[in-house]
């Protein structure tokens, strides 16, 4: 069955409201998994699952000892209700994942302001450094 990508089983992300951000949910799976699914808690007591329009695969990555398989999901904070945990669950021929890959959705906090900048021309590829 799946596994999380690295072993790592949660990250945490920070989010301000109306802020979409990117969910990248990475699995080790031999065979290939042939689903995602993705469920979505903020009480502790239920999980609503995410419908399959909001996420999508991402193509098989191929590194030097290991190959992962993803899916992304796009996932905008409207109101409060929408902190919480994330799951992403993998599936192939041998199995459902038995541990999630969690999202812990935190609220951000807003960055400090630049101090003490300034903008110089550049005649680099990005025109402008500070």
């Amino acid at each position: 069955a799946p596994i999380c990508k690295d072993g790592s089983l949660i990250q945490i992300v920070g989010a301000l409201k109306h802020e979409t951000i990117s969910l990248v949910c990475g699995v080790q799976a031999k065979p290939p998994p042939t689903m995602f699914h993705w469920t979505f808690n903020n009480s502790g007591e239920l999980s609503m699952p995410v419908p399959a329009d909001r996420y999508g695969p991402i193509k098989p990555q191929t590194r030097i000892t290991n190959q992962w398989h993803g899916s992304r999901l796009n996932y905008t904070i409207e109101q409060d209700s929408d902190y919480g945990t994330v799951s992403c669950w993998a599936e192939n021929r041998r199995g459902v994942q038995r541990t999630p890959c969690l999202f812990q959705i935190i609220v951000a906090g807003r960055p400090y302001p630049l101090q003490n900048c300034s903008a110089v021309q550049s005649t680099g590829p990005y025109g402008y450094r500070t």
